[in-house]
Parts: structure tokens; sequence; C-alpha cells
């Protein structure tokens, strides 16, 4: 996230930070995320991490209830950090640049 918020700082982006650990998303602005993205609940999820491993569980079988209330206990299998530009775009996860 460090990387990030220096890219953001060092081209003038405006950002708000919401930590997640210490302001847990609200079922609305889990649907907001999940509005703006293309493959839904796949995209913000980290299926390759440690966490989400150890769940037997299939993103597919999930209602948007069920994922929400997962993510509230176990917010680390999410993508993070995710960023919304103006409510039309979604970047999430590691990368080199936003």
């Amino acid at each position: 996230c460090s990387k990030i918020k220096r890219w953001l700082k060092s081209n003038n982006v405006n950002y708000v930070e919401q930590d997640i650990n210490l302001k847990p998303l609200t079922y609305d602005e889990l649907k907001d995320i999940l509005f703006l993205t293309e493959e839904g609940i796949s995209e913000i999820t980290a299926e390759k991490s440690n966490e989400f491993k150890t769940l037997d569980i299939n993103l597919e079988d999930l209602t948007l209830t069920q994922f929400y209330e997962l993510i509230s206990k176990k917010d680390k299998i999410l993508k993070l950090p995710i960023l919304i530009e103006k409510d039309k775009k979604i970047l999430k996860g590691k990368g080199k640049d936003p």
C-alpha cells in the first residue's frame, strides 16, 4: 500500500483512505465496489492467499450477504488496496502503477 500511496502523492491524486481493519466496509460500500467490477466477487478476492486457501468455499455459490459476512470475519481474503476513481473505475490488488 505504501508504494501506491507514494505514487498517488507524486502524481497529485487526491484520495481518501479507509483502513478496513479500523473501519470495516459496510454492506452498501461493498455493493458499490462490486457494481464497479467486471467480474464481481472474484475480482476483489485474493483467491491465492493463504487465508482463502484454508476455506472450503466456492465464490460462485455465495450470495452477496454471505460474501459480506465472510469478509467481515476474514478481511485478508480481499485484494488490497481497492482504489475507486470517481465512482467510475476500480483498481485492486498489487500492481506496478495504479
